[in-house]
């Protein structure tokens, strides 16, 4: 079976192609930014542009016959209305966004961490949208999204960007009525950081890409 993926830049895609490939499929890659600043800044400034850019992709993947577009990317899945090109293109897209919403329901207190903050604001719109009583932290930090694009160690980001620093803090604060919490990787760019995260606090991880994957497989039996 064949899948389009798609991202905000070539790195992030690459990360959404080799799930994809380790869960058995082929894949078409289709990064719509080359770096995470001109990502940023078509998220912000240009949804007309992004959206038809996604749209585009669609009609190529349809012609090589894929089955789904997968979007791996959870900036630029709020950044586009992509329930309506779902519906235009007759094509299934497969985003985080949907996995956000079983988070929702489960957890009483979460933390989202994102790239920026109009992926954070779409997050949260999501969650409180499925679960008004949430209780929420939200925070973007592009910054790291950008030193993950360079490769560097995730031990080497943690620390120069003080991550350690804001999981204790993550920890400390309440939220709610108490400390008890879990934090989402609103970015498909932070599972380069989950196992060092993971070392480094006690917070439960959540990492929609499992999520999606398991989408993905329902589209294809």
């Amino acid at each position: 079976m064949l899948v389009a993926v798609t991202a905000g830049t070539p790195v992030d895609t690459e990360l959404g192609c080799d799930l994809v490939k380790n869960s058995g499929f082929e894949v078409l890659s289709y990064p719509v930014a080359k770096s995470p600043k001109e990502q940023d800044k078509l998220q912000f400034l240009d949804k007309e542009i992004l959206e038809k850019k996604v749209e585009v992709i669609i009609d190529d993947a349809k012609e090589n016959g894929a089955i789904a577009l997968f979007i791996y990317c959870n900036s630029l899945s709020t950044a586009i209305d992509y329930k309506k090109i779902a519906r235009d293109k007759d094509f299934k897209i497969i985003t985080p966004l949907e996995i956000y919403e079983k988070y929702a329901i489960k957890s009483h207190n979460l933390v989202v961490i994102s790239a920026n903050s109009q992926s954070a604001h779409g997050i949260e719109n999501i969650l409180k949208g499925k679960n008004p009583n949430l209780n929420l932290i939200t925070i973007g930090i592009l910054p790291v999204v950008v030193e993950i694009e360079k490769k560097k160690d995730p031990k080497d980001i943690i620390k120069n960007l003080a991550l350690d620093e804001l999981f204790k803090f993550l920890e400390d604060v309440k939220i709610g009525d108490d400390k008890r919490k879990d934090v989402v990787l609103g970015c498909t760019h932070f599972p380069y950081l989950k196992e060092e995260i993971k070392k480094i606090t006690k917070l439960e991880i959540l990492d929609p890409a499992d999520g999606m994957i398991d989408e993905l497989k329902k589209i294809s039996l």
